[in-house]
This record gives C-alpha cells, sequence and structure tokens, in this order.
C-alpha cells in the first residue's frame, strides 16, 4: 500500500474503474459486454484483496465498493428535440441530454426574452419532458434554491434525452452508440447504486441494511459481505 511523504500510510485509499459505466452507455445495461466488464472489475478486486493479503494487512483493511448511480435502456428513437416545441436559437440552452437547462435570450433579434416566455415555448409542448422553473423543480431531486441552477430546468422520462437537431447534425459518424443513461429521477430502480461492505471494522451481525441515500443515488443494494 502507498506511503505519504512523512512515511504514514494514508487511511483512506479510493478507486475508480470507469469500464462498466462507458460499456453500459455504449452496449446498454443489460447486455453481453457489460457481464464482461464486471467480469475485468472482479478480477482487478481480486488483485487488489491479494495484495492486502501479502502486505499482512486484512486485519485492519476495510473494503467498501459503492456505484454512483445505476443506468437504464436508451435506443435512438429515445430523443427529445427542443426543435419540435421552439427554435433553440431562441433561447439560452446551457445543457441537454439527461437534463435540460435553459432561459431566456438576452442577445440577438427574435429572442424569447424573459424565464416565462421560455416556460411557455416549452411546458407540455414535448412528450416525455416535465419543464419546470428552476425554483419548481420537485423537492425530492435535491435540485433548487442555488443560483447556478438554471431558470429552466426540464426532466425527461426514463431512458429519453434531449437534443436539438443541430446537435444530432454535428454528431459524427463514427461516434460510440447510446444504449445506456443515468441521471434520471432517484427514485427509479434502475437508477440505484450498489454498496458492499467487508473487512475487521465491518458490523459482523447484519448481512443487509435498508435501503439509504447518497448524494448522487438511492442505494437498494447494501450488503455486509463477512
Amino acid at each position: 500500500m502507498a506511503r505519504t511523504l512523512d512515511g504514514e500510510r494514508p487511511s483512506l485509499v479510493t478507486l475508480y474503474f470507469q469500464e462498466v459505466d462507458h460499456v453500459g452507455h455504449v452496449d446498454g445495461p443489460d447486455s453481453r459486454e457489460v457481464l464482461e466488464a464486471a467480469t475485468h472489475l472482479d478480477a482487478a478486486l481480486g488483485q487488489l484483496l491479494d495484495g492486502i493479503t501479502r502486505l499482512g494487512l486484512s486485519d485492519r483493511t476495510d473494503i467498501i465498493v459503492v456505484s454512483d448511480h445505476g443506468m437504464t435502456k436508451h435506443t435512438d428513437d429515445m430523443m427529445i428535440f427542443l426543435d419540435d416545441a421552439a427554435d433553440p436559437k431562441t433561447m439560452n440552452v446551457i445543457s441537454t441530454g439527461e437534463l435540460l437547462q435553459a432561459g431566456a435570450q438576452t442577445e440577438g433579434i427574435g429572442g424569447l426574452r424573459t424565464t416565462d416566455a421560455v416556460y411557455g415555448a416549452l411546458h407540455g409542448k414535448l412528450p416525455h419532458l416535465a419543464i419546470y422553473r428552476g425554483n419548481e423543480v420537485p423537492t425530492h431531486y435535491h435540485y433548487r434554491g442555488d443560483p447556478h441552477i438554471a431558470a429552466i430546468v426540464g426532466i425527461p422520462d426514463e431512458g429519453w434525452m434531449v437534443t436539438t437537431r443541430e446537435q444530432e447534425a454535428r454528431r459524427r459518424p463514427d461516434a460510440d452508440a447510446r444504449r445506456g443513461e443515468h441521471g434520471y429521477d432517484p427514485a427509479i430502480r434502475a437508477m440505484h447504486g450498489l454498496f458492499v461492505a467487508a473487512g475487521p471494522h465491518v458490523r459482523r451481525k447484519a448481512s443487509s441494511w435498508r435501503p439509504f441515500r447518497t448524494f448522487t443515488s438511492t442505494i437498494s443494494s447494501a450488503r455486509s459481505c463477512i
């Protein structure tokens, strides 16, 4: 295990394995490729545990494996085009994808000059997309009351993505496929994460816990592996 500059072993070491997430986006959460990626992750964790054992640290090291989100299926026909409600150039489109953020267009000619105008142009106009004013986003998202949140927020249904025709036209022909996405309502089961803990300091009397919330996800599968 690594040591700090003063020769002390750190009390916390973090690692991030991105393969399962990447493959889930490209091939989908239920694909054979995701199972292969999970197998690679399992092998990497095995190497980590073997190293801890060789160093004689098993009696003082706890291992926690956690995912920061889930993944759900997406197909190319699950796209929401802003153009079907209003010209995107008449508003300030800040972000698209699994979360729309937009605001009034304060420059140029013919733009939607107020938040109410943008809201009126989009609200109820696009299937599979719920439009909110920034201070009216449902409380369970924990996404309101901050100046960095856009004046208009759009939340797609599970698996759907927001885009514009111009964005799709710019998409490279050799771009990765889009078969899995995340970032949707945390109440959706497919968005739930995973939490697995093992080690000498993990409570031994419980083999599992009830689901609990993290900053970005609901943990619906929590287990103590003792």
